[in-house]
């Protein structure tokens, strides 16, 4: 830098000094030249005033000797008079240009070179009267090189000048090349300390105003570049520290599927006791080491996906995330959350399997119950109050044995929510699925004068026992639900993707914040209202569990007071799910 720098200062110095110098000795020549010139005429005039008659040519004859100096004397026709520089006749001059000039009266000076002295002549002839009338041109000549050895006699001391020059600019240009270094160095210290974490500013001796200010804005950026550092450290660490701990386990992929980051829950979750990437990064196989989890990642990678998966003993929740931010897309592509949810399985096993066994042991005595009262209230001899209290027991015993029913179902979908590989799907019209359920139920639908429409076509590949069981439930609670003399509108679309099923009914509504929780076993927004609809508060759970079943999506819209919209998404050619997966769309 250095050496650049002097090098850069001193040839422009040079080229500067030496344009001064060519500007100097053009300028010299310039005024010699005209200092010259401005002689000839003044002695041309000067020797005119001594001639007054051809007796005066002797005067002249003092110039002879004179090697710049020539003098000539030239008659109107042409003819050379006089001559300084010879005694021998020359040739007629009346086609000379100084001497048409001079008879013109408009003098002027004449640069030719002279075959009698070898060189380049300056001329300059004016047109003068002798006493007797004698018309006369007087013309006075000098050597051009006159006018150079001016030049050459300024030469020396404009070449020591430049020399002096010369010198000083080289001292010069060290002194500017080792400041501006010195500050150079400054500069890369401060920045370099910038980046090794201990910010040094630049030192500010100087008395330049302009360089203070500038030296000022450097340390100002390096000061909060320092601080962004340090605090992006500090927040590295800090998230560091975080997902360490996090139970979670955290893996970040690339787009080539390859591990950026994984905390040591992760590791933990694979088996994976000692991990060292070293600054490279592997593929996502050398941590999950199961091809089937590879497999299902991998597809899924470019999507935001959620899934559950056992692995060895372990049930594990995968949720995997596509980054969106472009900014981050080059370095990171995909976050993979992995949950442990071993224990909240097993304790849903459990709770499935106590509820499976409790619906059971309590189907035989409800049947019972109901078969004993159905022969007691077929006797004649049985009195009023005795019969009423038999037909409640009776309907009680109905309604517990619709609930156990829906128990064993909704236990049976939660304990199979993947589709069996004995199981083989049907390709189910649900239009003519929807006429079928609505003809059962047509006589609760013209107790309440509820007018029904089934309108469009689509179909799905499913178990047909699972689509009647979910538009029974759904087109029930329509019926239910709705309002005196209302309407049910069931509705089907498909396009290329998506079958599309939506039951509309113009009932009471459900408030918004009910409607996270309708799909909760049992839950009722107004009990009262549910005991008398008949309901079992299970109908929307075995809806939402076929829904998950076949890669569905269920989606309840409603307004209070004026109606509520259940939709059914299914795409069109569901895949069975692998063992251990499970589909989890949005509900």
């Amino acid at each position: 830098m250095k050496r650049k720098i002097f090098l850069v200062v001193s040839l422009v110095t040079i080229l500067a000094a030496l344009l001064v110098f060519g500007s100097g000795i053009f300028a010299i020549n310039m005024s010699a030249e005209n200092a010259v010139l401005e002689r000839l005429e003044t002695e041309t005039k000067l020797v005119a005033s001594l001639v007054n008659s051809r007796e005066d040519f002797s005067k002249l004859e003092q110039y002879r000797s004179s090697r710049d100096l020539r003098i000539t004397v030239i008659a109107e026709d042409g003819t050379v008079l006089f001559d300084t520089d010879t005694s021998e006749p020359l040739e007629n001059h009346s086609e000379r240009e100084e001497f048409i000039a001079a008879m013109k009266g408009q003098p002027k000076v004449v640069r030719r070179y002279s075959e009698t002295f070898g060189c380049d002549m300056n001329y300059y002839a004016i047109k003068t009267a002798l006493s007797d009338g004698e018309n006369v041109v007087l013309r006075l000549a000098v050597r051009e090189t006159l006018i150079k050895s001016y030049v050459t006699l300024s030469m020396p001391v404009f070449i020591l000048l430049l020399l002096i020059v010369l010198a000083l600019s080289f001292e010069a240009g060290n002194q500017i090349a080792r400041k501006v270094s010195a500050r150079f160095s400054d500069i890369s210290a401060s920045i370099q300390s910038v980046a090794d974490g201990n910010y040094t500013p630049i030192k500010t001796s100087t008395r330049d105003a302009e360089m203070y200010s500038l030296i000022g804005s450097i340390n100002d950026v390096n000061a909060r570049i320092s601080r962004h550092i340090q605090n992006a450290e500090t927040q590295q660490k800090t998230l560091s520290t975080v997902l360490s701990a996090i139970s979670q386990g955290i893996i970040a992929l690339d787009s080539e599927k390859r591990i950026v980051f994984i905390n040591k829950s992760a590791l933990k979750l694979f088996g994976i006791n000692d991990y060292t990437p070293n600054g490279e990064k592997h593929d996502l196989i050398f941590v999950v080491d199961n091809l089937d989890l590879y497999a299902l990642i991998s597809s899924h990678a470019d999507e935001n996906f959620a899934f559950d998966f056992r692995l060895d003993d372990k049930d594990l929740n995968i949720l995997i995330t596509k980054v969106e931010d472009e900014t981050l897309r080059d370095e990171i592509t995909t976050i993979i959350v992995i949950s442990d949810v071993t224990s909240q399985k097993s304790v849903a096993r459990q709770k499935s399997d106590f509820f499976q066994n409790a619906s059971h042991e309590l189907k035989t005595p409800v049947t019972v119950i109901r078969g004993l009262t159905e022969i007691l209230l077929q006797k004649d001899n049985t009195d009023e109050f005795t019969k009423k209290k038999l037909t409640s027991i009776h309907d009680e015993s109905l309604r517990l044995s619709s609930i156990i029913s829906d128990m064993l179902k909704l236990s049976s979908l939660e304990n199979t929510v993947s589709v069996r590989e004995d199981e083989e799907d049907e390709k189910v019209d649900l239009v003519a699925a929807a006429h079928e359920i609505m003809a059962e139920l047509s006589p609760r639908a013209e107790e309440k004068k509820l007018s029904v429409s089934i309108t469009g076509k689509g179909w799905v590949n499913m178990l047909r026992s699972n689509a009647l069981e979910l538009l029974d439930n759904l087109c029930s609670n329509a019926i239910n639900y709705n309002k005196e003399s209302g309407k049910i509108t069931i509705d089907v679309m498909q396009d290329d993707r998506n079958t599309i099923l939506k039951v509309i009914d113009t009932g009471i509504g459900i408030e918004q914040q009910h409607i996270p929780r309708l799909c909760e076993r049992f839950y009722r927004v107004d009990k009262s209202r549910s005991k008398k609809t008949g309901g079992t508060g299970l109908g929307l759970a075995i809806v939402k569990h076929i829904c998950l079943r076949y890669g569905a999506h269920l989606d309840i819209d409603s307004t209070f007071g004026e109606g509520t919209c259940v939709t059914v998404t299914f795409p069109v050619s569901p895949s069975k799910s692998l063992p251990g997966q499970i589909d989890t769309p949005q509900m």
